[in-house]
């Protein structure tokens, strides 16, 4: 997850002013799944935020936009509104660039994330690793499926993609970055999100790439990526 402090540095020929920009990232050796919770889709505790806080705190007299990356992303956005203990926190934020995420995500597709967050080991290999960690995940959905459909309200507890659905007021700026052909998280589900954002009233901008992998947009088609994420943030 990356904060950004103003807006982007651009050319002249995008007739952007040129502004000033502060990138903060957390160590990517900070941000992996098993810090935090023992599954993509489990709700992490506060230990991510704690360390992207003082970032944010740090930053108090400038527009602050988030570009958030994947579900991983979705986990650090959770944990710092759990740190701050402030569900409200993001009302100090002016805008939020979702890449990839968020949604619903499916067993198999939480086995491959498991497995390509850890490191490879000797002993057994990275597919079967990953068929392990579907398998577990299955056995999780299948015990708590039932508790979410008799309790709706405690669904928050349990899935990433419904706690900042339920428990977070995201800013009203929001541009999202998809594709629907990822293979990591059904893009229904997050258009989904898409629509229940624009219906709470946020100014929602949205890209579907159409046929790019799961945070690989900018990676496949930079020019189009980086205009849509500098006509955002030149609106703010």
């Amino acid at each position: 997850m990356i904060l950004l402090r103003r807006l982007l540095a651009t050319s002249s020929s995008q007739r952007i002013p040129e502004r000033s920009i502060f990138f903060s990232r957390v160590p990517e050796s900070e941000v992996v799944y098993h810090n935090a919770n023992t599954t993509t889709s489990q709700v992490p505790n506060d230990s991510i935020g704690k360390k992207i806080l003082p970032v944010v705190d740090s930053i108090q007299d400038k527009p602050v936009v988030i570009h958030s990356f994947s579900m991983n992303g979705i986990r650090g956005l959770i944990s710092l509104a759990k740190a701050s203990n402030n569900p409200k926190l993001f009302e100090r934020l002016e805008g939020i660039v979702f890449d990839s995420a968020p949604s619903r995500t499916l067993p198999y597709q939480n086995g491959k994330a498991m497995m390509l967050s850890r490191p490879s080991v000797n002993y057994m290999s990275d597919s079967n690793r990953a068929v392990i960690f579907q398998l577990l995940n299955a056995i999780r959905d299948a015990l708590i499926s039932p508790i979410i459909r008799i309790f709706p309200s405690l669904r928050h507890n349990f899935l990433l993609h419904w706690y900042i659905h339920d428990k977070i007021q995201l800013p009203k700026q929001q541009l999202f970055l998809y594709s629907e052909k990822d293979s990591m998280i059904p893009f229904r589900g997050l258009e989904e999100f898409i629509e229940e954002q624009k219906r709470r009233g946020c100014d929602v901008d949205s890209v579907n790439f159409r046929d790019t992998e799961h945070v690989a947009h900018f990676r496949e088609k930079p020019e189009e990526y980086t205009r849509k994420c500098i006509e955002f943030v030149s609106k703010i």
